[in-house]
C-alpha cells in the first residue's frame, strides 16, 4: 500500500548511444535498422520505465544524424542533447504542445501530412 516513486537517473554525458550495447537480439537490431533506413518511417517504442525506450530512440537518431539530414524532434522533456539535431521540449502550459510544434516543423513542406499526435486540448 501507499505511494510508489520511480526514479530514473540518466547521465547524458556518460551515455553510450550504441545499438550494440542496448541488448537487442540480432533479429531485433536488424528490424530496427531496417525501419530507421526506410524513406518514410514511424517507429513506436513501448515498454516499462527503465526498459531502454529513450536510449533506443536516441541511438537511432544518432545513426541517422549526418550533415545532410535536418532532424527535428519534439520531446517531453529533451533527455539527451544531440549535437546537430533540432530538439524542442514541449510546454503545454505555455501553449507549446506537440501539435503546435509538429505543424511548425511540417510548414515548409505543404504536401507533408502530420500523421498523428495527441489532439487533446493541452497539446495544441
Amino acid at each position: 500500500m501507499g505511494e510508489k516513486v520511480v526514479l530514473r537517473v540518466l547521465d547524458p554525458g556518460n551515455t553510450k548511444l550504441n545499438l550494440e550495447k542496448l541488448g537487442f537480439s540480432d533479429e531485433q537490431k536488424q528490424h530496427y535498422l531496417d525501419a530507421l533506413h526506410r524513406q518514410q518511417r514511424l517507429i513506436l517504442v513501448t515498454g516499462p520505465t527503465g526498459s531502454g525506450k529513450s536510449l533506443s530512440l536516441y541511438a537511432g537518431l544518432s545513426l541517422l544524424n549526418t550533415q545532410v539530414r535536418n532532424i527535428a524532434t519534439v520531446e517531453d522533456p529533451v533527455e539527451i542533447h544531440l549535437e546537430g539535431v533540432n530538439q524542442v521540449a514541449i510546454n503545454p502550459g505555455g501553449g507549446l504542445g506537440f501539435c503546435r510544434f509538429t505543424s511548425r516543423i511540417y510548414a515548409p513542406w505543404p504536401g507533408c501530412t502530420d500523421g498523428g499526435g495527441n489532439q487533446g486540448r493541452g497539446n495544441r
